[in-house]
């Protein structure tokens, strides 16, 4: 369960990330809007640019497109 992956490793921004883009497909955007204020709380610097540099992998340009929107939507920066 990824809340229990949250518990074991607070401070893995991988972890808050994917929540809130779970919580963004069904809808619950201002759930993924906490999940992204609470990672930036424990990452400041933390960016889609970084996620895209660090952990990111992708097969199709449209999977990038998806990711992003999705991302930005919950309100993690671009920078």
């Amino acid at each position: 369960m990824l809340c229990d992956a949250k518990v074991r490793a607070p401070g893995f921004p991988v972890n808050y990330t994917c929540l809130a883009l779970v919580y963004t497909a069904i809808g619950r955007e201002e759930d993924a809007r906490a999940e992204i204020a609470t990672l930036l709380d424990l990452v400041p610097r933390f960016t889609l640019k970084v996620m895209h540099e660090r952990w990111a992998t992708y097969k199709t340009m449209a999977e990038i497109d998806r990711f992003d929107n999705a991302i930005r939507k919950a309100g993690l920066p671009e920078r």
